[in-house]
């Protein structure tokens, strides 16, 4: 029996996967509840970002942290 390998990558996006399913979870507010829905929907299971390789997919998280992050109030319905 020949086992699957994981991809980094794949391991990746189930761990942000666990976090969404968290948030969501955790979350009474539906706005922002439907937003991280759609993140997982249309942002995560997209076969383009799966197939991303691991370290461009670092580039991007990397990206969004120093670049994008600071200007998301999650306070607000539209963060």
């Amino acid at each position: 029996m020949q086992t699957e390998k994981i991809s980094e990558t794949a391991i990746l996006i189930d761990s942000i996967k666990r976090i969404l399913t968290r948030l969501l979870s955790k979350n009474e507010d539906l706005n922002k509840a439907s937003k991280l829905l759609l993140l997982n929907i249309k942002v995560l299971n997209d076969q383009d970002v799966r197939t991303l390789k691991y370290d461009d997919f670092k580039k991007i998280l990397q990206y969004i942290d120093d670049n994008v992050i600071s200007y998301i109030n999650d306070i607000s319905t539209a963060g």
